[in-house]
């Protein structure tokens, strides 16, 4: 019985030095996160100890999970991060046996690695672990199905795959088909309640976005440096752009990635960029148009707009292609509710019906421009300039002749269709859309709003009605209604401002509704960019005048009217039926003059009267238009105005 005693003592004692040590590690874990920690660290030889214990067989599973934790924090300094990588510690952080129980600790010591920049450069140049290794384990990590370690890692892939070396590597491995298939898993975890499935969903996404910009981006450059090689060979002095090997791309760059898919859709060449078309199809091919649309559905009940954002932004990059546009806006998606298409699905995002967002709401319609085949440009000083953008910035007026010569250069307010015709796949979407409703929904989208980004948003509402007003039947719609004055008005109302990221936004603005004005109303471009002494806006201020000016005639005149255009007609029989039943007099009678009263019905949208023709001020009457008025009727003249 003592020996046993002994025995229990000894255990205990062992038990309490583990948990003493542990202890130890998990308050470094915090500490080492301070920047004030890290030279008592490196002068200590922390990374040694860290490096003893994660080695095989050193300690249990949970010694190594807290020293990994520990080494996690120290990563976060870019100097240990140095040394770290110096020391050969990537090749022993993939070494470590207890993977299934450390697979979270690893995964955040990859990804502390993966923010900087300068470590990352050289990690691309390891030979062990090479590029495909470290991507090969990050993978496996993924494909554990631990919550918390698949958020670290999808952080790290979405860090890494903007590196040509580990874009090519993911592709290799068929990372694309893991990343649909952990999207589709999680979208199961979700609808259940799972509590950190929805972190994981949107940080997949997150992921996705990311690697189908670098394609998108690298495919840009191939691009870029295929122009500079051509003009090499003419003896231009440009010089050809450099590979990018181990540098990065920033897929985080808005304006960059206008630019791409801008120039990529009128180039048209998909064929010819590489591995970005296949990349593209891998993506679509797998369910991952269907995922990344239930993705969008499903963050509007999460709550989480950064979530729909990333889906948004991989749809964008995905329908360049034009039979994956056509194929995302025909799907059907059941749900509890009803039936919906992918077109109706972006409407409602673009409309605010998911998120009252701007960025949502923002990105929804950059996709809506890469569907309808037009795509939006940057919103950056440079190109809005080029159409004229530092006259709207800074003022100037320039003579109409100018204006005249540069409105073909407005990266905003010109369309890829004026080189090409537009493709059976825009014309399908097109459909689509008036199908959906989206002209109402883009109209509503040109007013003012409170959003911090609402210049963005009317010029991309107003880019995609540009882009739409090019079939007919839709162009006829715009016509009919008020559009055209109401984006003159807004147009009027904006001021004259600088270089500031909204005084861009709202030269954009201005650029692209001068055009849409243009559009609908069949005037030149240079003839609607005045402010308030245009002919053509004034024009439009009179015709709704007229159009909404209460006129009225006498009973019996109109019937006069009519018995007169049936007698012109040869119908003899039927003016003399309509005479006798309505019990009229002679036709000779001067019948009564048709008045405009003093007080007619106020516009819909505000008019300013113009002096020589004012609604309060009639044209003075006469006393010969009326006898006029009814021998014409007599003599064959067209019928009379409808009775108020």
């Amino acid at each position: 019985a003592k020996g046993g005693e002994e025995e229990g003592d000894d255990l205990s004692g062992r038990q309490l030095l583990t948990r003493e040590r542990g202890y130890i590690v998990q308050c470094c874990c915090v500490l080492m996160s301070y920047k004030e920690t890290l030279a008592c660290a490196l002068q200590e030889g922390a990374l040694d100890v860290i490096l003893a214990l994660i080695r095989p067989n050193a300690c249990g599973p949970t010694e190594c999970h807290d020293a990994l934790r520990m080494l996690g924090a120290l990563l976060s300094h870019r100097k240990f991060c140095q040394v770290f990588l110096d020391a050969g510690g990537v090749g022993k952080l993939l070494s470590v046996e207890q993977t299934q129980y450390c697979a979270s600790s690893i995964a955040l010591c990859l990804l502390s690695v993966a923010c900087f920049r300068g470590v990352m450069d050289k990690v691309c140049r390891l030979a062990e672990p090479d590029p495909l290794a470290l991507t090969d384990f990050a993978l496996r990590l993924l494909d554990l199905g631990d919550d918390t370690a698949s958020c670290n890692i999808l952080q790290f892939l979405a860090k890494v795959l903007s590196y040509q070396v580990f874009l090519g590597a993911f592709d290799s491995l068929k990372g694309a088909q893991l990343l649909n298939k952990s999207a589709r898993r999680m979208l199961d975890a979700a609808v259940e309640g799972r509590s950190l499935a929805k972190n994981v969903l949107k940080y997949n996404s997150c992921a996705l976005r990311n690697y189908l910009r670098s394609h998108l981006l690298f495919a840009h450059h191939l691009i870029i440096a295929a122009t500079c090689r051509d003009n090499a060979t003419t003896g231009s002095s440009t010089k050809p752009q450099p590979k990018l090997i181990n540098k990065s791309v920033d897929c985080e760059a808005e304006d960059q990635v206008a630019e791409a898919c801008m120039c990529i859709e009128r180039q048209g060449r998909f064929h010819e960029l590489g591995t970005w078309m296949e990349a593209l199809q891998q993506v679509a091919s797998h369910d991952g148009i269907r995922s990344l649309t239930e993705v969008l559905t499903l963050s509007s009940s999460l709550r989480m707009p950064d979530m729909a954002v990333f889906s948004l932004n991989s749809l964008q990059v995905i329908c360049l292609l034009p039979v994956v546009r056509v194929d995302f806006a025909e799907q059907l998606l059941e749900d509890e509710a009803s039936q919906r298409t992918g077109m109706r699905v972006l409407v409602d995002a673009a409309g605010g019906s998911l998120f009252a967002d701007g960025d949502v709401i923002c990105a929804a319609l950059h996709v809506l421009c890469t569907c309808i085949g037009c795509s939006a440009p940057p919103m950056t000083l440079r190109s809005v300039q080029r159409g004229g953008g530092s006259r709207e910035l800074h003022g100037s007026t320039p003579g109409r002749g100018h204006q005249h010569q540069q409105e073909d250069k407005a990266a905003w307010a010109s369309l890829v269709w004026e080189s090409s015709p537009p493709s059976a796949a825009c014309r399908r979407i097109w459909a689509l859309l008036q199908e959906c409703d989206a002209i109402k929904v883009l109209s509503s989208l040109t007013k003012k709003s409170e959003h911090s980004c609402a210049d963005a948003i009317r010029a991309l509402a107003c880019r995609s009605l540009l882009g739409l007003s090019n079939d007919g039947r839709i162009l006829q719609i715009l016509q009919e209604t008020q559009l055209a004055l109401a984006l003159a008005e807004l147009v009027k109302k904006e001021q004259r401002v600088r270089t500031t990221v909204r005084d861009v936004q709202a030269a954009a603005f201005r650029l692209v509704a001068t055009r849409l004005i243009s559009r609908v109303t069949g005037r030149a471009q240079h003839a609607v960019l005045g402010v308030a002494g245009d002919s053509a806006l004034r024009m439009m201020e009179k015709a709704a005048t007229v159009e909404q000016a209460a006129i009225t005639y006498d009973r019996k005149e109109l019937l006069r009217l009519v018995h007169g255009h049936l007698v012109s007609l040869g119908l003899e029989r039927s003016a003399s039926t309509l005479m006798a039943e309505a019990d009229l007099e002679d036709a000779s009678l001067t019948p009564h003059h048709p008045h405009t009263p003093h007080t007619p019905h106020p516009p819909h949208t505000p008019v300013r009267p113009t002096p020589s023709r004012s609604v309060a001020h009639p044209l003075p009457q006469t006393t010969s238009p009326p006898k006029a008025l009814t021998l014409k009727a007599q003599q064959g003249g067209g019928g009379g105005s409808a009775a108020k």
